[in-house]
């Protein structure tokens, strides 16, 4: 993939991560408040968890991209 592409799926992961911890906020909102059944509530828990590790991944995988297109290292070391 080019630096364009991870750029792109970087911005939108960090669309649906912060769509994912909102539903995450009112999920746990429910669970708090001692809702009967909270089954849903948590599968939208782990989705949200989910949705912000692979933003976390992508965003680092991005940025040593960025780094080695500008010519350093993961780092900041020259030539690495």
């Amino acid at each position: 993939m080019t630096l364009r592409h991870w750029l792109s799926t970087s911005t939108a992961l960090g669309i649906a991560a912060a769509l994912g911890l909102v539903l995450c906020v009112l999920a746990l909102q429910d669970i708090a408040h001692g809702e009967a059944d909270v089954r849903n509530e948590w599968w939208a828990v782990r989705i949200g968890l989910f949705l912000m590790g692979l933003f976390i991944a992508a965003t680092l995988l991005t940025l040593v991209k960025v780094r080695r297109a500008a010519g350093q290292g993961f780092l900041g070391t020259a030539g690495s």
